[in-house]
């Protein structure tokens, strides 16, 4: 398949100022002749203890498991149909490995609250999904896909969903699929890198993609020197995956 991935992920200006290490974690790979993407955004809560490590279990899960994921396509009836239904079943099951996890390394779940993002590319057919206010953009030649999983835009400024919350998968995970041939690129980022942007804003990035992911698709920058220069501008934690035909 043509096209280049990348990820990368640094700990920003908040919590090198605290003394936290990165909260956010990204996985990009090539499995079998499908490309996978993951991000998780830990939650930099001082009551959560080791979101990191959630969010490093989230994307290892994800990676593990792309075939599957993948393989829910062929059943796919439309948003409401199987498809979710199926990719419900199979986030439960990451749900019951990270509390057998917490437990392992005497913590709670909660204590691994992360956001997750992911795409899987396949030769005909993409999938996407996100739980949680870590953006993920699918440009298409049919317009730009924002596939956002913290429910409406404007309650972003007041609660974030969880991936390992059953309700969170249940009621504001969503989901978009689409042919691959019809996919000219694909970004996912944590919401460190919108700089906490309040809801006019989030709506703004909505409607397009980020312009600094131009210098990206210019082959001006990669994933690494991106969050670099991000981190350096003040942004909080910054982590980027992405796909570029």
């Amino acid at each position: 398949m043509n096209g280049k991935i990348d990820s990368a992920y640094l700990v920003g200006q908040m919590h090198l100022q605290r003394k936290e290490l990165c909260h956010d974690r990204t996985v990009s790979l090539v499995d079998d002749g499908r490309l996978v993407l993951a991000l998780a955004d830990g939650m930099g809560h001082p009551q959560f203890r080791c979101p990191d490590i959630g969010a490093q279990f989230a994307v290892d899960f994800i990676a593990a498991n792309n075939k599957e994921i993948h393989d829910l396509i062929d059943t796919h009836e439309g948003e409401d149909g199987d498809l979710k239904e199926g990719l419900h079943k199979i986030l439960e099951r990451m749900i019951a490995e990270a509390f057998e996890y917490s437990r392992k390394i005497g913590a709670r779940l909660r204590d691994m609250s992360c956001t997750l993002s992911f795409c899987i590319i396949g030769p005909k057919m993409t999938i996407a999904a996100a739980i949680g206010d870590s953006p993920l953009y699918v440009e298409t030649r049919n317009g730009l896909n924002f596939v956002y999983g913290n429910g409406e835009i404007g309650e972003a400024d007041t609660h974030t969903e969880c991936a390992f919350n059953p309700r969170s998968i249940e009621e504001s995970m969503k989901v978009h699929v689409c042919p691959t041939d019809d996919v000219e690129s694909v970004l996912m980022m944590s919401d460190g890198c919108l700089g906490y942007a309040k809801e006019d804003e989030l709506r703004k990035f909505k409607e397009a993609i980020p312009e600094w992911f131009e210098s990206v698709k210019s082959g001006e920058m990669d994933a690494e020197k991106l969050v670099l220069n991000l981190a350096k501008a003040g942004y909080d934690d910054c982590s980027i995956a992405y796909f570029i035909r």
